[in-house]
């Protein structure tokens, strides 16, 4: 069971850590104007990266709770992990959804520079979305204990 929580800590970390560091890209592609392509390349990667993790999570947090012996009873009375999940699949969300734009981005970038502006602004509030999602899945997790 320990080393199940160790692979669930390390695929939290490599999915917030992807996440994080793809929304901080994203602001350096601002500065660049449209010759931040390469900068889009890098954000779609660090989103994949991200992916990973998401994958590494969910699999453990899912073992876990058959190896704890939740049943669905049991999670009707753990309004937490229910929230948690649901933050959880949130974030992923805003992640595949940011990644993908900035593959489309990369691959067929638009022939006018304030188009690409627009796209790289909606991809950072998409990585907004995925942070305020995760840190609320995170404060879940950590209310946990508090209860």
């Amino acid at each position: 069971m320990q080393l199940l929580r160790w692979i669930h800590l390390v695929g939290m970390v490599l999915f917030i850590g992807g996440g994080l560091s793809a929304a901080v890209v994203n602001r350096m592609a601002f500065e660049e104007g449209a010759d931040g392509k390469s900068m889009d390349w890098v954000q779609w990667n660090l989103g994949r990266f991200s992916n990973g993790g998401a994958i590494l999570l969910f699999v453990s947090g899912v073992v876990a709770t058959v190896l704890e012996g939740y049943t669905l009873d049991a999670f009707q009375h753990q309004g937490w992990l229910l929230l948690m999940i649901a933050l959880g699949i949130a974030a992923t969300a805003f992640n595949g959804i940011a990644s993908q734009k900035a593959r489309e981005l990369f691959e067929k970038p638009p022939s006018v520079p304030s188009e690409v502006s627009g796209i790289r602004y909606v991809i950072f509030q998409l990585r907004i979305g995925f942070l305020i999602a995760t840190l609320g899945a995170l404060s879940t997790g950590i209310w946990r204990f508090t209860i």
